[in-house]
């Protein structure tokens, strides 16, 4: 049984648990050290979620924006 990318994470961080968090400019180590643990099509899955994410955020935004643009149209 293969592990979910939220319990190979947990794993990580325990591993890491006395190991620093964030670089001195402020990179959560934590992340950077999550996603080497994954195999190159996991992280792949993972970066293609977040695009999806980005996707339906931006579609969303355009919605509420035409709205808003409607509405100033109608008064």
């Amino acid at each position: 049984m293969t592990d979910t990318r939220a319990e190979k994470m947990a794993q990580e961080v325990e591993r890491t648990r006395d190991e620093p968090t964030h670089s001195p400019d402020g990179v959560d180590l934590t992340l950077v050290r999550w996603m080497l643990s994954l195999t190159p099509e996991e992280r792949l899955e993972v970066l293609q979620s977040n695009v999806g994410s980005i996707l339906r955020l931006q579609r969303l935004a355009r919605g509420v924006a035409t709205k808003r643009f409607s509405a100033r149209q109608k008064k």
